[in-house]
């Protein structure tokens, strides 16, 4: 990406260059033209290969600028993925101990990423399945746009574990469910 915007912002300064030169170029004192026989002063660029190097920048600078638009749609898609997969990953363990402990969930919905680990064994065996100390830890799993993430989970009616990240990018799913 550090390739792509240095390219980019190349490109828009060859323009300024551009600029400059043929701005230099029109000063009728220093340059004539290359059917002007004045030898004392130096023959400007030609109006039509002005053009095709124009044409040839602009054509280079789109393409530029398109390759960092599509970095970034990369990189977004590539964000969303990781994303959902760790969703799905802290999913499959609070579901497998919800299984084991039915009756853990006290609270509607617990901001898992604010909380230490309790001692009571849901949650202490999702700590250790997750392979943390604290489920705060969990924050710097994600691609959030404002900040730290926030991860909510709470018990559907149906028997299901919902895991939701509350401040999502906008590329990302905010609510999956992981089924019986």
């Amino acid at each position: 990406a550090g390739f792509l915007l240095t390219q980019m912002i190349v490109f828009d300064l060859v323009w300024v260059a551009l600029f400059l030169y043929f701005l230099v170029h029109s000063d009728n004192s220093k340059y004539k033209d290359s059917l002007d026989l004045d030898d004392s002063r130096k023959t400007r660029i030609s109006f039509s290969m002005g053009i095709v190097l124009m044409l040839f920048i602009c054509m280079m600078a789109v393409g530029a600028k398109a390759q960092c638009a599509s970095a970034a749609d990369y990189l977004l898609k590539s964000y969303e993925t990781t994303d959902l997969d760790t969703l799905n990953s802290i999913r499959a363990v609070f579901f497998e101990q919800y299984k084991n402990y039915p009756d853990a969930f006290k609270e509607d919905e617990y901001i898992i990423t604010d909380m230490d680990v309790p001692d009571e064994p849901f949650w202490s065996n999702a700590a250790a399945a997750l392979d943390v100390k604290s489920f705060k830890e969990l924050k710097s799993r994600f691609h959030v746009t404002d900040g730290d993430a926030i991860v909510a989970i709470r018990a559907a009616k149906d028997g299901n574990v919902v895991v939701e990240i509350l401040n999502p990018d906008k590329h990302v799913t905010k609510e999956m469910m992981l089924g019986n």
